[in-house]
């Protein structure tokens, strides 16, 4: 009764809100107001209670700038970290050319490993008495033996800075000779080298009766003229190992026409003495 008295004096006097002290209930106020708002408690563990608005979500913070800003690439922390990008990157390759040389230099024969000392030796005695120029024919024969030792590529291309010697090669993009020629930079001077080794290499092969190989060989010739943004090619090489495939695919197709026709002259002749061999008989 008393609590009908209240609520009828508080409609009277327009209060909205009603408080029951005795479940401590607050009449007037929408149940779904604290979902309006966003905010939902969710227990975690023992006595304790977190709280988190319905449209908050957990954004990664943006590397090198602050939460909420765009990165800069001109900011310090993104060019310190650019640059050890860059460092760690160049010390992998460097880490695999090393494992590719290692694995290169045991494949050689110990008669190829013999000369190649010979020639090294030779090329030190030369490069310390200042001959420079006869240093790197020295090294360049140590490469034909093993293309891919960098140290040997290294030794090349210090005597190449210290002789002053002027490679020509046409400009890139452009053919022929005169004007048109500028020297290889020592930074391109141990490609122009690898490349000059590669192709002397097949030539090599093909005159020691390995089509195969050497076919390989000048496939890994025209491969790395493509595929370097720089011209390296100053002898014609690209041209000269396409006429070197043509050639031995034709020859290969010759002979596989040869086999055919010997094949079937033996089959013949088979054939021939069995026949004779029935009628002996």
């Amino acid at each position: 009764m008393s609590r009908a008295i209240v609520l009828f004096l508080c409609i009277i006097c327009g209060c909205t809100t009603v408080v029951d002290t005795s479940s401590e209930r607050v009449y007037g106020e929408s149940p779904l107001k604290e979902l309006s708002e966003g905010i939902k408690e969710v227990p975690q563990g023992e006595n304790k209670v977190v709280s988190k608005t319905a449209t908050e979500e957990t954004k990664p913070t943006p590397f090198p700038e602050k939460e909420n800003k765009e990165p800069s690439v001109q900011s310090d922390e993104y060019k310190e970290w650019m640059r050890k990008e860059k460092e760690d990157h160049y010390k992998r390759i460097e880490q695999l050319e090393r494992v590719a040389v290692n694995a290169r230099s045991k494949e050689l024969s110990e008669m190829d490993k013999a000369r190649k000392k010979a020639f090294l030796d030779d090329a030190e005695k030369l490069f310390n008495e200042g001959k420079y120029i006869d240093a790197m024919t020295r090294y360049a024969e140590a490469l034909r033996l093993d293309p891919y030792d960098r140290q040997v590529l290294e030794k090349w291309n210090e005597c190449y800075r210290l002789s002053g010697m002027r490679v020509e090669m046409p400009k890139i993009g452009t053919v022929g000779g005169g004007d048109n020629r500028e020297s290889v930079p020592p930074e391109l001077a141990e490609k122009v080298l690898l490349l000059e080794q590669k192709f002397a290499a097949a030539e090599q092969l093909m005159r020691d009766g390995k089509p195969e190989e050497a076919k390989k060989k000048f496939n890994e010739v025209i491969e790395m003229i493509l595929w370097e943004k720089a011209k390296i090619d100053r002898k014609g090489c690209f041209t000269k190992a396409k006429e070197y495939l043509k050639r031995l695919e034709d020859t290969e197709s010759k002979n596989k026409e040869e086999e055919k026709k010997d094949d079937k002259r033996d089959s013949d002749k088979d054939e021939k003495k069995s026949e004779e061999n029935n009628d002996g008989k």
